[in-house]
């Protein structure tokens, strides 16, 4: 059982009592004086030249951050503001100074933070995580940002990003192991990916194309040969030439086919041209 004898009311153990001080030195006539630490009503001494002052006779102090003098303080007085506050560490509602919690702290409310805060472990989020301005990440190695559920982000800068264990996003581009699922993509402002398939508004450049290319439009997948006007064929991929007198060469994109004609011992010029 512990020992809570001796009181009369609460413990003093229950809670501490701080103590904040400014003083005051007017260069001229002055009579009201801010408490920059603020106050409680009631809670707070006045001392002018050393003397304490009698509250309500030589001093008001009501509204919880102005003291007002009865008589007003002249240049070379020195005032002294003293106010007490109590300090209990179960519901804590102001400290001006560096504040730390051993174990954990639970906020029951909205946590406003208007300078850097610094966490040098883990940050769990239960719920959503609203960030009104741009997060800065510090690339330094070993340090991660770490989505294990859904992320939405409008705009990623960043040298390397990597999704999971099949994906990687870096200066070379994307890295893909494996199979991508979505219902639309966009990258850069080129390329859509979506139900349709995928459209590109511009020059593909690729070491080596897959498939038949059945549903590409405005390519030429072959050609039609004809005899006199007389359909030989269609969708002619490979033209055949064939004689002992027919040489086909290729150079480049290019290719050239040469006919010999050997005209028959006796033969003149008008049996050549008439076999020609």
């Amino acid at each position: 059982m512990a020992d809570k004898s001796g009181y009369i009311g609460r413990n003093p153990g229950d809670s501490s009592v701080t103590v904040a001080r400014q003083t005051f030195e007017p260069s001229g006539v002055q009579t009201n004086f801010t408490f920059a630490s603020g106050y409680d009503p009631g809670y707070i001494d006045a001392y002018l030249n050393g003397v304490r002052l009698v509250r309500s006779s030589d001093y008001s102090a009501s509204n919880g951050s102005t003291v007002g003098l009865t008589s007003a303080a002249q240049n070379g007085d020195i005032l002294e503001l003293v106010a007490y506050k109590a300090f209990n560490l179960a519901a804590v509602s102001n400290a001006t100074g560096n504040f730390t919690v051993g174990g954990d702290a639970s906020v029951g409310g909205e946590l406003s933070v208007t300078g850097v805060s610094t966490f040098t472990g883990d940050l769990y989020v239960g719920g959503d995580l609203y960030v009104a301005d741009d997060v800065v990440y510090d690339e330094v190695v070993g340090r991660n940002i770490n989505i294990s559920g859904i992320g939405t982000i409008v705009t990623l800068n960043s040298t390397t990003t990597v999704v999971g264990s099949a994906v990687t996003i870096s200066a070379t581009g994307v890295n893909v192991a494996g199979i991508v699922t979505a219902e639309s993509s966009y990258v850069g402002s080129a390329v859509t990916t979506d139900s349709q398939g995928v459209r590109v508004a511009g020059i593909v450049t690729a070491s080596s194309f897959v498939g038949d290319g059945a549903n590409l439009t405005g390519v030429i997948s072959g050609i039609e040969v004809q005899e006199e006007g007389s359909q030989v064929g269609t969708s002619i991929t490979m033209v055949n030439f064939v004689g002992s007198d027919i040489t086909a060469t290729a150079a480049g994109s290019a290719s050239t086919i040469t006919v010999s004609v050997t005209v028959p011992a006796g033969w003149n010029e008008l049996d050549a041209a008439l076999f020609n």
